[in-house]
């Protein structure tokens, strides 16, 4: 007994940190693909070191919010995650920007325009002040006027009209300035109104006579300038704060690209650092640095004078021993921290790669899955982490080799991983591969992928790839990132669409007379239909666009944003996003069932009497009454994955609200947070306990009284009802059943139905 419960007690660690699960901290988590599992500690804890979205630990299955927060507190999920989504989301639209510095160059110019608009709407209001007392005293002066003429006072009628004059011109040029300064206001809204057109023309005017378009517009760096997050053109002059650097410190100079400017020479030794570690895009100029694939500490190299030399050790010049049995020179060095990774070989050495390098295997057999990786006959080079993606059966096709005096020897090869470490790593010329002490080939990479502008290049002579397989790491990153896959479009209506309102069928006059209830059902949840349509897309779908991030990242080039405000700006747009999706995944269900449920009704067909329309009472009753309790069913399953939405994520999701006069039918689509009324629930206050409280006293006094008055009445027929069971226990009575409770007991037995009744239709 001692030995099975100490024996489960063993089994039940966690198999990364080895520590015993417990209730809350170190939570057993078993993944529902893979079914293996981790203790939640250690999920959290891989979680905030890896830069892809939240997946499992074993399987790198993506997990979405609702298993996420199965998995980790909400504390960390707020905070600690929250933080750490912030810093991944900044590296990613990070390289992004570039491509952004035009929009908002232009988006300055607007808000430029549009102040100066608000100064000149100002200015008007001001002058129109100013007016308006003029004006009256020209009008007096005009009165004075009239009534010296009268007076036939030469002298008098003089200085009137002098006076008279001079408020004339007064009120006369107020009146000018407020015409100069509205055609002022009037020729620079058209301005700004028309901006974007205009740019349009001169962005078509600006290309070449042959119809060619011109090169696009490149950027070579970041601006250094304090405060300023724009990028430098190729003539050195950044487009957000317009001043020119230098060429060659990298530093400001001025507004102008001649003003006086003195190198320091440890500027000028920082940029020669930059210009080593770090090129240009050849396309948009954005600089990259190069992270090579690359060995753990004391991974032995076979030199080509015969020695060994350690990862470590390598040194630029030095002379490798290529896999074709030629020279190959190291060129370049690198090193950094990285996950590593632990190759075992069946006929060769164990060693230590980071998750960037390249494996250099062989394949006798043709496989889909493995086929983007093929370099040239049966050769693949695949990166570590794509790998330990494939599948088994791609695995075992592909096979490590070494040379021996010519020959080829396959090796089987098996990857775990064996934490985070350093690095050393380095470039060689020729076909980059070269060989471990063991002869085992091996490789690393110059071809870069930009992910600002999507384009592939060689390290070593900057030209763009436009031949060949895309192999570089990041490019499968782009990749994930922006989905390999595209989802379904959750406004991909199927099995034809949603029927017109003047195509639904004419029912009989006499019909809809009779049975106006069930006409008005219909056509109510043919229009509420259409208005979930237009919702989804006007309401629901703004957060998804590519736009919004755009904004976000326009406003951080500006300066509206620092970089703590950008990312919390990012990770709560990424919130809204999810929310979003899953929205739209909530409204493509509804579509799916109500698209059927409109065509039952209006393909409905019988061999004898025609469409619907043609159809005998009762059975038109029968298919009406049948769509009404399935789509009330449906609202009601809606509603409930629009709740549980709203609760696990705490925000406004839509809510279908059902109205009836026992004529007439209601739907109404509103916005609500069920989040706020479980907190309501959950926390009264203490008035509303108190009167809880009264209220539960004032029932039970009242269903004390109602049981003694019974209980008289009743006590034979208990008697004789206990004699004939012959129950020895006692049976409290039951309260009586009030109009409400009927109601709520009838209520729930009839959604029950319903909903037992859509899973047996839809399951």
């Amino acid at each position: 007994m001692l030995a099975k419960r100490s024996k489960k007690e063993e089994s039940e660690t966690c198999p990364i940190c080895a520590d015993n699960y417990t209730a809350v901290i170190r939570k057993k988590s078993i993944c529902k693909y893979c079914k293996k599992d981790a203790c939640a500690k250690c999920i959290e804890l891989y979680l905030l070191q890896r830069i892809e979205d939240a997946h499992c630990i074993h399987c790198r299955v993506s997990y979405d919010d609702s298993t996420l927060s199965e998995i980790c507190t909400k504390t960390y999920i707020q905070s600690r995650y929250f933080k750490h989504r912030q810093a991944v989301l900044i590296n990613r639209e990070r390289a992004n920007l570039p491509g952004l510095q035009d929009i908002a160059v232009r988006e300055r110019k607007r808000r430029d325009q549009q102040q100066k608009l608000n100064e000149i709407r100002s200015d008007i209001s001001k002058l129109e002040e100013q007016y308006s007392p003029a004006l009256i005293s020209f009008n007096i002066a005009i009165t004075q006027y009239d009534t010296a003429k009268k007076t036939g006072d030469p002298a008098q009628v003089a200085d009137a009209r002098v006076h008279l004059d001079s408020r004339k011109e007064a009120c006369e040029e107020v009146r000018k300035q407020i015409h100069d300064k509205k055609d002022e206001y009037r020729t620079l809204r058209d301005l700004y109104i028309y901006t974007d057109d205009e740019e349009e023309v001169h962005a078509e005017s600006a290309a070449g006579s042959d119809g060619k378009e011109n090169e696009r517009k490149k950027f070579i760096r970041r601006c250094t300038r304090d405060n300023c997050q724009g990028f430098l053109s190729t003539a050195w002059k950044c487009g957000i704060c317009e001043f020119y650097s230098c060429n060659k410190c990298f530093k400001e100079k001025g507004k102008k690209p001649d003003d006086p400017h003195e190198c320091l020479k440890e500027n000028l030794e920082t940029a020669e650092l930059i210009r080593k570690d770090s090129k240009p895009c050849p396309n948009c100029g954005e600089f990259i640095t190069k992270s090579e694939g690359c060995f753990a500490k004391d991974t032995p190299i076979l030199c080509w004078d015969g020695t060994i030399k350690l990862s470590q050790d390598i040194q630029v010049g030095d002379e490798l021993v290529g896999d074709d049995g030629t020279k190959r020179t190291v060129i370049s060095l690198v090193d950094g921290e990285d996950i590593l990774y632990e190759v075992t070989q069946t006929a060769g050495i164990t060693y230590t790669v980071n998750s960037k390098h390249k494996l250099l295997l062989t394949a006798h057999a043709p496989e889909s899955a493995i086929s983007s990786y093929k370099m040239s006959d049966n050769m693949y080079e695949i990166p570590v982490h794509d790998y330990i993606h494939l599948s088994n059966d791609a695995k075992q096709l592909l096979k490590g080799y070494k040379t021996v005096h010519g020959i080829k020897i396959d090796s089987d090869i098996h990857i775990t991983e064996s934490g985070y470490g350093t690095y050393y790593g380095w470039s060689v010329d020729g076909n980059k591969r070269f060989l471990l002490s063991d002869t085992t080939a091996v490789r690393n990479c110059d071809q870069m992928f930009c992910v600002s502008c999507q384009t592939p290049f060689s390290w070593n002579t900057g030209k763009i790839v436009t031949t060949g397989v895309i192999h570089n790491p990041h490019y499968y990153e782009w990749l994930a990132r922006n989905g390999n896959s595209m989802p379904r479009n959750p406004h991909d209506i199927p099995c034809g669409g949603y029927p017109q309102g003047w195509e639904l069928r004419r029912l009989p006059r006499w019909f809809t007379g009779e049975f106006r209830y069930l006409t008005s059902h219909l056509i109510e949840f043919h229009r509420l239909c259409m208005e979930i349509q237009d919702a989804s897309t006007r309401n629901w779908q703004h957060h998804m666009t590519q736009d919004a991030v755009n904004n976000i990242n326009v406003k951080h080039l500006l300066g509206d944003y620092d970089e703590k405000r950008w990312g919390q700006q990012l990770a709560q747009l990424e919130r809204k996003k999810k929310r979003d999706r899953e929205v739209q995944e909530i409204f493509a269900a509804f579509r799916m069932i109500a698209v059927e449920l409109l065509n039952r009704y209006q393909n409905y067909n019988d061999p004898s009497f025609g469409h619907i329309g043609n159809a005998p009472a009762d059975i038109i009753v029968h298919v009406l009454e049948q769509i009404e309790v399935e789509s009330k069913a449906l609202v009601i399953m809606i509603n409930d994955a629009f709740q549980k939405l709203s609760i696990q994520k705490r925000c406004l999701v839509p809510c279908i609200i059902f109205t009836t006069d026992k004529v007439v039918v209601y739907y109404q689509l509103i916005s609500k947070n069920y989040s706020t009324e479980r907190k309501q629930v959950s926390a009264p206050s203490k008035p509303a306990v108190a009167a809880a409280a009264a209220a539960a006293s004032y029932a039970e006094t009242a269903y004390a009284a109602y049981s003694e008055s019974e209980e008289d009445t009743e006590s034979e027929e208990d008697t004789e009802s206990e004699k004939d069971t012959g129950s020895e226990e006692s049976t409290a009575p039951t309260p009586p059943d009030t109009d409400d409770s009927l109601l709520l007991r009838e209520t729930t037995e009839l959604q029950h139905a319903i909903l037992q009744s859509l899973r047996v239709n839809y399951t």
